[in-house]
């Protein structure tokens, strides 16, 4: 018999816990570590009896609960194999050695069997989507992943609220600029498309990169911002020639001297002509409510806005 000093498995899992709290502790309950069928039922899903037993023995790393208890979102924390999912696929990014875990591949894509049989979202994660973005930003991937499904619910929620009588819907005092633009928007003939007003709107409380980068740029004078996506890896030698970037071909050369990696591009021109830019790829999960290029935009935003300060300030 014996006792262990810490409930987690290791450092890296103590300290990811941590960083979810960071953001997220005031708004969320953030539990660690809790059996698997303690959130997942599995009586109508296609398993067998080996299947079944194998999920009564594992748990999930992290579980995000509304303030009623119920899970909104599962995260498991890879940081041995490094791995991420791809839908319901695990792809590992390291082999240990010559050892191949097949067990490790096997109970983790049995998870993402039965999680999207619940239309669930569930993450499998590596180490650099717990990494801060910056180190004068301290938010995650993570961060965006949660804040997007936030606001996404409680988008849908105060939608949903709205079209069952608009003329008793109350604004919130974070709804303020919503309002205003659903009073100065003519009716659409689709009454959904009111949707992407509160999503926005949503976005712009809930999402922490979005509102972060929102407050940054305040003060900021620039005269355009661009923003693209990149769907192949592009040497510094192929960006100057290819045709849609060669008319700004000088702002490119200096921004990105090694080259254009696959993902996405936002670029901030400021009105002196400075020009500056961040060009990121991240993992496409393929994931309930996850977007890879609206994750790409919105922290490329917030890079280079933060890129900005950092030089001129």
């Amino acid at each position: 018999m014996g006792l262990k000093k810490k409930v987690f498995a290791s450092k890296a899992e103590q300290q990811n816990y941590y960083k979810i709290i960071r953001t997220w502790g005031k708004k969320f309950k953030v539990y660690h570590n809790i059996p698997f069928l303690n959130i997942f039922t599995i009586d109508d899903v296609i398993l067998t009896e080996q299947d079944k037993n194998n999920l009564k023995k594992t748990s999930i790393d992290y579980i995000i609960c509304n303030n009623f208890e119920e899970p909104i979102l599962c995260i498991e924390f890879d940081g041995f194999c490094e791995g991420v999912n791809k839908n319901l696929e695990y792809k590992p990014s390291r082999q240990i050695g010559d050892w191949k875990d097949d067990w490790r591949k096997k109970i983790i894509e049995l998870k993402l069997k039965v999680a999207d049989h619940s239309n669930f979202p569930f993450f499998v994660v590596s180490s650099k989507e717990f990494s801060d973005l910056d180190e004068n930003i301290p938010l995650t991937i993570i961060d965006g992943i949660i804040g997007s499904l936030a606001s996404s619910n409680l988008a849908r929620e105060r939608f949903y609220q709205y079209m069952k009588d608009p003329n008793i819907f109350e604004f919130n005092e974070n709804e303020i600029q919503l309002h205003e633009n659903i009073k100065n928007t003519i009716p659409p003939k689709n009454p959904t498309t009111w949707y992407t007003f509160f999503l926005s709107a949503m976005e712009a409380s809930e999402d922490p990169i979005r509102k972060q980068t929102y407050e940054m740029q305040t003060g900021i004078d620039f005269s355009c911002i661009a923003e693209f996506h990149i769907h192949k890896n592009l040497s510094f030698e192929e960006m100057l020639t290819h045709p849609i970037y060669a008319k700004d071909k000088n702002y490119f050369k200096d921004c990105f001297p090694n080259g254009l990696v696959k993902g996405t591009v936002v670029m901030y021109i400021l009105k002196n002509n400075k020009c500056y830019a961040t060009n990121i790829g991240i993992h496409d999960f393929q994931s309930q409510d996850f977007s890879k290029y609206d994750m790409e935009s919105k922290i490329a935003h917030l890079i280079t806005v933060n890129k900005i300060i950092k030089t001129n300030h």
